[in-house]
């Protein structure tokens, strides 16, 4: 399959997850703690917070993607992964600690408000103590599945930093395409679908902590099935099709990472696939992918 192909289907899945989470926020995504005012829905609040700004920042990647800013996108890419961790850490950790480390504490630390939430004014503000939160390097490894997240942790967030802060390692993206030898602020016209291949993963990662958290009316569990599926089935496609090898052991932990993103779709959802679907998923769990 060629790569514009793989281009034109990647895009389209990613739009079609980033709908339905979308969709699915509109819906669902109540600010119950600033509501009710209760410490146990403060949970609720930072899960559909951290839910919202990835999914907000994988469209603003697709529409730099659309206008050839790819080293751009990949910065996008790392705020949408760090706010799944966020989301991932929020389900699977003690409420208490959840608020105050990533809540309460962080905000304890600007010296603008006191344990008790009473805001201080500038002139009474001190330097105070320090207040402990918890940083990116920690929530993959407080995540649900946290052994294989901690993997893939190590070598996608290196990737995605290196795109990030001014690194001479991706100068190329700054290369001239017409004359090599000179930079250029421009931006490249040659597809780049490494990019929309990590949107669509964490878009999937996304979905699959929604599954779990949310008790979703039947017609949105049918749709984050639709885009789960679809999602693993184009990551599969991408690894077969896209000779890109610099990173074979986080490609194929991905792979195996997009399963587990099935795997929690089936044990968190009373509907039953299709036999079309079941084969689809048969077929997922079946595959081996090699690079």
């Amino acid at each position: 399959m060629t790569i514009p192909t793989i281009v034109s289907k990647l895009k389209y899945r990613q739009k079609l997850q980033t709908r339905c989470i979308t969709d699915i926020v509109d819906c669902c995504g109540i600010r119950e703690g600033m509501v009710i005012k209760n410490f146990i829905s403060y949970k609720n609040d930072l899960f559909y917070f951290a839910i919202s700004k990835a999914c907000k920042s994988l469209k603003a990647s697709r529409l730099l993607y659309d206008l050839g800013f790819y080293e751009d996108c990949i910065v996008l890419i790392r705020s949408a992964y760090e706010s799944y961790l966020l989301s991932s850490y929020s389900l699977n950790n003690d409420i208490s600690d959840v608020i105050k480390l990533t809540v309460i504490n962080p905000i304890l630390n600007l010296n603008i408000y006191d344990e008790t939430g009473k805001y201080i004014h500038q002139s009474q503000q001190k330097a105070g103590k320090k207040y402990k939160y918890i940083k990116i390097k920690d929530l993959s490894i407080s995540t649900r599945h946290c052994d294989l997240d901690k993997k893939i942790h190590e070598e996608l967030y290196g990737y995605l930093c290196e795109h990030t802060h001014p690194n001479f390692i991706t100068s190329f993206h700054y290369q001239n395409i017409n004359y090599p030898l000179s930079f250029s602020c421009t931006p490249q016209k040659v597809d780049y679908p490494r990019v929309l291949f990590l949107s669509v993963f964490v878009a999937n990662l996304l979905l699959g902590e929604i599954i779990v958290f949310e008790d979703l009316d039947p017609e949105y569990i049918r749709a984050v099935k639709r885009h789960i599926l679809g999602g693993i089935e184009i990551i599969q496609l991408y690894l077969y099709s896209v000779p890109d090898v610099a990173f074979p052991e986080m490609f194929l932990n991905i792979w195996e990472r997009s399963k587990l993103v099935l795997q929690d779709y089936l044990k968190n959802t009373y509907i039953k696939p299709t036999v079309t679907d079941q084969l689809r998923i048969d077929r997922i769990f079946e595959s081996q992918v090699s690079l």
